[in-house]
């Protein structure tokens, strides 16, 4: 009977929230290709245009800080594409429109609350498999985990040389 330790409870629950962390990194590229979009639209097409033709003369960014109506202290998000950056100082901003805002601000805070609810999930699950403490009694009680534990090779021999002590009783 194999003993769980903390990391095997640990990588069990990583595997187990794995399909939520996948829609949550949906939600996350979602957003950043909305933002991306937005900052493109923002680019005077001459720019865009030229950017297309010589991309390695204009200054490009990856990561925007957005403001506007509603964004508390601004939002910094990163996009996956190189766009061109605008000029004026090391940070990118865009303002958003008031109609973008809201459905940039519900993403936000989508992201937030599922990442928050995938954590504690996460150390809920951590704190059930170590609390049962061993492979038999993870299989009675959370079998959807079992079935992610690494196979255990159970050493049942004797660690002590029991024959010199043989040899000293005859």
């Amino acid at each position: 009977m194999s003993r769980i330790t903390k990391a095997i409870a640990e990588d069990v629950a990583k595997q187990l929230v794995a399909t939520k962390v996948n829609e949550l990194t949906a939600i996350k590229t979602k957003l950043a290709e909305t933002v991306a979009d937005l900052y493109h639209n923002s680019i005077p097409k001459e720019v865009t245009s030229l950017f297309k033709k010589h991309p390695k003369y204009l200054h490009t960014t990856t990561t925007v800080n957005v403001t506007g109506a509603g964004i508390n202290g601004g939002m910094h998000l990163d996009f996956s594409i190189a766009l061109p950056s605008k000029v004026g100082g090391w940070n990118t901003y865009l303002n958003l429109p008031d109609d973008a805002v809201s459905e940039i601000v519900e993403m936000a805070n989508d992201i937030e609350s599922k990442a928050s609810a995938i954590r504690r999930l996460r150390r809920d699950i951590e704190t059930a498999i170590f609390s049962l403490r061993t492979y038999a009694n993870v299989e009675k009680e959370f079998p959807e985990a079992f079935a992610l534990l690494p196979v255990s090779k159970v050493n049942t021999a004797l660690a002590i040389n029991i024959n010199s002590i043989r040899k000293e009783i005859k």
